[in-house]
């Protein structure tokens, strides 16, 4: 999810269980203005039968939020708005679809695209290809676009994956670091992905 909440710029990616009885359980990496907090919730859901549904959670602060949702026909994404004042923050849902979330003996490429700014005033598109080498290696290759100029990147690193279908992924290159979070979801074809620096509030998603 991403958005301007009580004023100031959010990215977010979540991970929810819903326990087919109108209760969830979740946690998430939230970026708001260079702040990374790994926040813990509950909660309950409803569904109606035009697909449309609400949601709402407490976090471990004890914070209160609502959201609409408008899931597609085979339950296996939506889209989701928050409803509470001084919020304007929209995203979208995809089922994990996974059984076990371990992403290691298989080489993976996928097709990367990340969106944002740097809190230098810089805005940054990045499409390129996310490899992880099946033993906790990967790199980032692709093209940069910051403030209108582009070039070449390679970034190379680690990651890991959690049996929750979390994971992260710590980069280096041309002088830069880069760490993301990400959830692993789609039966593991996309990586939704946050960058979790406290300079950047960039996110996207790779997809096979």
């Amino acid at each position: 999810m991403s958005g301007l909440d009580g004023g100031l710029t959010l990215n977010a990616i979540y991970r929810l269980s819903m326990d087919g009885h109108g209760n969830l359980t979740g946690s998430g990496t939230i970026s708001q203005n260079g702040d990374i907090s790994t926040p813990s919730f509950t909660g309950t859901y409803t569904v109606a039968k035009n697909c449309t549904g609400t949601v709402t959670t407490v976090d471990n602060e004890n914070n209160t939020y609502h959201f609409n949702l408008v899931l597609d026909d085979k339950n296996a994404q939506f889209a989701a708005i928050k409803t509470d004042l001084n919020s304007n923050v929209s995203g979208e849902g995809h089922a994990i679809g996974l059984d076990s979330c371990s992403l290691t003996g298989v080489k993976q490429v996928l097709g990367t695209h990340m969106k944002g700014g740097l809190f230098q005033l810089a805005l940054i598109d990045f499409v390129g290809q996310l490899t992880l080498d099946g033993s906790g290696g990967a790199s980032l290759s692709g093209t940069t676009v910051e403030n209108g100029a582009g070039g070449s990147r390679l970034y190379k690193g680690t990651y890991t994956v959690n049996s929750d279908c979390t994971g992260t992924v710590k980069l280096k290159g041309g002088g830069d670091k880069i760490n993301v979070a990400y959830i692993v979801a789609d039966g593991g074809k996309t990586l939704l992905l946050i960058d979790t620096d406290d300079t950047a509030l960039i996110m996207g998603n790779a997809k096979q």
